[in-house]
């Protein structure tokens, strides 16, 4: 299996604006690239996600004790930290190229990307955008160099 046939090309959070970023991975003489986005990098499943009137049990349940133990993606490099560790214990090579935001509607299937990373740099957008086409086909998509 070729690497990049191994690792999705796309993985953001089910809905609301969330940090992302873009990765190129190198391995051998392939290099591709993927897209990472999440908000809190430990969501709750839908299927058990709490009334806003419930607590949270921020205790990990007993399908969740082998995952990595994850805080709020309070930056763009908290995202990098983790996803370049799994990648680079396939034996690949990631370099975070940019960042921005993402806003996902699920109700109305559509995704806004913006902005920049004070960290990394803008992402190239278009970029991330012909890949978030391919796992989001019915999804409107747009993109915008503006804001934070």
């Amino acid at each position: 299996m070729a690497e990049s046939e191994a690792i999705k090309p796309v993985d953001i959070d089910d809905n609301g604006t969330f940090k992302y970023i873009l990765i190129r991975v190198t391995g051998g003489a392939s290099t591709f690239f993927v897209v990472r986005g999440f908000g809190w990098v430990n969501p709750i499943p839908s299927s058990s996600a709490p009334s806003s009137r419930q607590l949270v049990d921020l205790k990990p349940q007993a399908s969740q004790i082998d995952q990595p133990v994850r805080q709020q993606a309070e930056y763009h490099d908290d995202i990098y930290q983790e996803v370049s560790a799994r990648i680079e214990a396939q034996g690949l090579e990631t370099e975070c190229v940019g960042g921005g935001r993402i806003q996902r509607v699920a109700a109305t299937k559509s995704l806004k990307v913006y902005g920049y990373s004070q960290a990394f740099g803008r992402a190239d957008h278009q970029k991330s955008v012909d890949l978030l086409q391919k796992d989001f086909p019915d999804y409107e998509i747009t993109w915008s160099n503006d804001g934070y």
